[in-house]
């Protein structure tokens, strides 16, 4: 019969801190779903996401010693992995310099693969934001940043990550409400 011991966050920090590779696995499997969540939050694929993680871990691992123990680990976990995204972005020359003409451009086209959607849900429809908009939304919604938080991290003013925020919940909606209007279409079709 083989025992299976659990461990609780705290000594798979010390064991990571201890460098045992089995917690540093263990912890690797417990965050990597959640993870691969709040990175494809912010990375247009996939792909993308998965090296966002990867990344991330590795942060994980060499930052280790400043996460104070007592403190919630998936949230600062969650704030490393957001943040290496960001930065991943702003070094490959990601939306944090696209203007937002171009971003008005790109919604258009992006709208238009909305209708062949069948199955929406809140990331598929961040991925059709434009990615300043999709950038704020996730920092404010999703991470709790202040306006003050984004615009020091963005290089931008507080106003206009207000204005992205406020912008980038409209498309949301229209989004939404888009793809309300195209299912019950097709429900009424299939009625018939």
């Amino acid at each position: 019969m083989t025992v299976i011991k659990l461990y609780s966050e705290q000594e798979l920090v010390q064991g990571c801190l201890d460098q045992d590779e089995r917690a540093q696995e263990k912890l690797f499997r417990m965050y990597y779903g959640y993870g691969l969540v709040v990175a494809m939050r912010y990375c247009t694929n996939e792909e993308t996401a998965k090296e966002v993680l990867s990344d991330s871990f590795l942060k994980v691992f060499q930052k280790l010693h400043t996460y104070k123990i007592n403190t919630n680990f998936k949230a600062w976990f969650g704030k490393i992995v957001a943040n290496t995204a960001i930065d991943k972005e702003r070094s490959t020359g990601g939306y944090i310099y696209k203007d937002l003409a171009h971003a008005e451009t790109q919604l258009s086209t992006e709208n238009q693969a909305v209708s062949s959607l069948h199955n929406v849900d809140v990331l598929r429809m961040l991925r059709l934001l434009p990615e300043r908009y999709r950038l704020v939304i996730n920092l404010h919604e999703f991470e709790g940043y202040s306006h003050q938080e984004i615009g020091s991290m963005l290089g931008i003013g507080e106003s206009s990550s207000r204005a992205l925020l406020s912008r980038g919940r409209k498309i949301l909606k229209d989004i939404l409400n888009k793809t309300m209007k195209r299912d019950e279409r097709i429900r009424r079709k299939g009625s018939y």
